[in-house]
C-alpha cells in the first residue's frame, strides 16, 4: 500500500497522544510487564487506562489496590467525580505550550478511553462537565 507522504504530516515528525482521564486519580502502576491481550494484561494491566476493568477481576492486584485504598464500596464514579474536581482549574494553552517547546506539531486526545469516559459532558456520571476535547482543539489551533 503506497501512502501519500506530502503535506504537513510527513513533516510534523513529533506529536502528542494525550490519555487521561478518572484512570489518573488512583495513580495505580503495575509492577508487572504483561503483553497487551494476555490474561495478566487483564488482571494487572501496566496501563493504568484499564485500571476499570482490571477492577473488575476477582483476584486481580488492582482488586487488592483498590480494596487497600478506597475500601470495597467505592465505585470507579468516585474517580469520575475527583477527575472533574481536579480539571476545574486545567489550562489547555499551558499544554499547548509544553508540546510546542518539546517539538510537537500535532496532539491528539481521545473523545472516550477504554474506560467509557467522555471527555465532554454527557449524560452518564463517566462524562466530563466540560469539553476537554474542544478546549484542547481550540488551544492546538490558537
Amino acid at each position: 500500500m503506497r501512502r501519500n507522504r506530502d503535506g504537513w504530516f510527513s513533516d510534523a515528525r513529533i506529536g502528542v497522544i494525550v490519555s487521561w482521564g478518572p484512570f489518573a486519580v488512583p495513580r495505580y502502576k503495575s509492577e508487572n510487564r504483561h503483553a497487551p491481550g494476555s490474561e495478566g494484561w487483564f488482571h494487572d494491566p501496566s496501563d493504568s487506562a484499564w485500571y476499570l476493568n482490571a477492577l473488575r477481576h476477582d483476584g486481580s492486584p488492582v482488586r487488592a489496590f483498590h480494596r487497600a485504598h478506597f475500601g470495597l464500596h467505592s465505585g470507579y464514579g468516585a474517580f469520575a467525580r475527583r477527575f472533574g474536581e481536579l480539571i476545574e482549574e486545567w489550562e489547555p494553552s499551558e499544554w499547548m505550550d509544553t508540546f510546542r517547546e518539546s517539538g510537537a506539531r500535532y496532539v491528539i486526545v481521545p473523545g472516550m478511553d477504554v474506560d467509557g469516559y467522555l471527555m465532554w459532558p454527557g449524560e452518564s456520571e463517566l462524562s466530563a462537565e466540560r469539553d476537554l476535547v474542544g478546549e484542547l482543539s481550540r488551544a492546538a489551533r490558537a
